[in-house]
């Protein structure tokens, strides 16, 4: 659908505060200092035409010095697709911008991942704009989120249940890769500010009308509950929301700093901090401390309550009538003299001793040592010659103890680590989810090789090795970058 507003009868001033605005934003935040080519993300919808007809006005004065392309994803999940991909290439082409498209199966890999459709657009989405960057030579991804979206996301978490760092809201910025950053510079700016400047501009846009299901939960809280609070509100909300994000995104970097210089000593299947120096710290630093010890160990921290940190908090500060907390993913804080210790709930894990190592965080490209194996990886361009032949010879030769793997699938840093109570993946050729317990039933491991697990930063397990693969992260044409990864016994094994 379109929509197209014609003048409001704004001065040009106007126009040029509100571009000047952005641009003061991406200068004072430093956003763009080592940037050279930016790929955008446009939909076709409102704030992305208006983000790409900004920042086309301030690359062609002069005022931003980068090259500027654009990246258009198809979804296919509305008869409408179509006319916006058009849209979006007919309006670039306009503006002498090159323009690429990538269409993407969502409903299929959703059912394919038991994923629901928001979270399958979502990951398949920024796998195709991280595709499209990369072949364009772009080392920052620009997307249009304003501080309506900061609002709504704040809102969500909170119904979700969340600490400071999930108000922290949207983040101005993120390393989405080692060479590619994602940047937003309409987060200080507002629908109405958005919509009003393409209105001046004549500009039309396109518009989703899905957008406004109130069965999804954020179009609720946009159009619902966000509405009730303001006419319950005598400021405005989204302004107050948003001036929390920014108190709450300076505590986390305040934290995260006082944090960087205190040691986490890592022993094998154990993390240590010297109980004195934590207790000078302030309840909040401790806790922020006490995540970065079990994140460390590669289990995510999803199952962590709120009461599970109180417990710990008062282990700490020596409050507490027990001497031990036991946490979810098999793990238990405990004291030990003048320290405390994050270490495996069990004395064995998988029926292995704990000298052995929990978890570990891989080195790309690179070699890590982790109990009884040496992990290798490297990556492989697949660009370069035919993906599919290269595969198909690659399995020809390989071992069970090698594998392929598009690690643009896989939201990084990417974790080894010992099974867990629970554990589940999608096996390779199986179109279910399963228990990697039950699946080893009927795959058991090489004699005298304990399985280990394989995940990304979101803990989906990719490689139950050396049994199976997980269909997640498969090679296939799409496929820009291949991780090999290798298993060697280790010589002391």
């Amino acid at each position: 659908m379109l929509c197209h507003r014609r003048n409001s009868l704004k001065t040009r001033s106007s126009e040029l505060g509100f571009e000047q605005q952005i641009l003061d934003y991406i200068n004072g935040s430093n956003l763009l200092a080592d940037c050279r080519r930016v790929l955008l993300a446009v939909s076709g919808g409102a704030d992305s035409m208006a983000m790409l007809a900004v920042l086309s006005n301030l690359t062609k004065s002069g005022k931003l010095k980068v090259i500027i392309c654009v990246g258009h994803i198809n979804h296919n999940l509305r008869p409408q697709a179509l006319h916006d991909q058009q849209y979006v290439i007919d309006f670039c082409r306009n503006l002498g911008i090159q323009a690429v498209c990538k269409s993407i199966n969502v409903r299929e890999y959703a059912q394919k991942n038991k994923l629901s459709i928001e979270t399958a657009a979502r990951q398949m989405r920024r796998k195709a704009l991280v595709d499209i960057a990369s072949e364009l030579n772009c080392d920052a991804l620009a997307a249009a989120h304003h501080a309506d979206d900061n609002a709504e996301t704040i809102l969500f978490r909170l119904l979700r249940g969340t600490g400071f760092r999930g108000l922290a809201g949207i983040l101005p910025y993120e390393k989405l890769s080692e060479n590619l950053l994602i940047f937003r510079p309409l987060l200080k700016i507002r629908r109405r500010e958005i919509e009003d400047y393409l209105k001046e501009k004549n500009i039309v846009w396109r518009t989703d009308a899905t957008n406004f299901d109130v069965g999804f939960r954020r179009n609720w809280i946009r159009h619902k509950l966000l509405p009730y609070l303001q006419n319950n509100c005598e400021n405005d909300i989204t302004d107050l929301l948003c001036k929390l994000a920014e108190v709450c995104e300076k505590l986390r970097k305040t934290t995260e700093q006082q944090i960087s210089g205190l040691r986490i000593s890592a022993l094998p299947a154990t993390q240590t901090i010297d109980i004195q120096i934590a207790k000078n710290l302030h309840p909040v630093v401790q806790t922020e401390l006490l995540r970065q010890m079990i994140i460390s160990r590669g289990t995510g921290e999803q199952k962590i309550t709120a009461d599970h940190y109180r417990q710990m908090l008062k282990l700490l500060n020596g409050t507490s009538r027990q001497n031990i907390v036991r946490l979810p993913y098999g793990l238990c804080a405990r004291l030990a003299g003048e320290n405390l210790e994050l270490i495996a709930n069990n004395k064995m894990i998988c029926g292995i001793e704990n000298k052995f190592i929990f978890s570990a965080t891989l080195i790309i490209p690179g070699e890590i040592s982790y109990n009884q194996y040496r992990i290798i990886t490297k990556l492989i361009d697949a660009q370069a010659g035919n993906i599919l032949e290269k595969l198909d010879k690659f399995k020809k030769n390989k071992t069970r103890f090698i594998e392929w793997f598009d690690i643009d699938k896989l939201p990084q840093p990417l974790i080894v680590r010992n099974r867990q109570t629970g554990d589940r993946f999608n096996p390779m050729g199986i179109n279910a989810q399963m228990r990697v317990s039950k699946f080893l039933i009927a795959n058991k491991p090489p004699k005298g090789f304990q399985p280990v697990i394989f995940t990304d930063a979101e803990g989906r397990i990719f490689w139950l090795a050396p049994c199976r693969t997980s269909s997640i992260a498969a090679v296939d044409p799409t496929t820009r970058r291949i991780l090999q990864i290798e298993l060697m016994p280790s010589c002391n094994r």
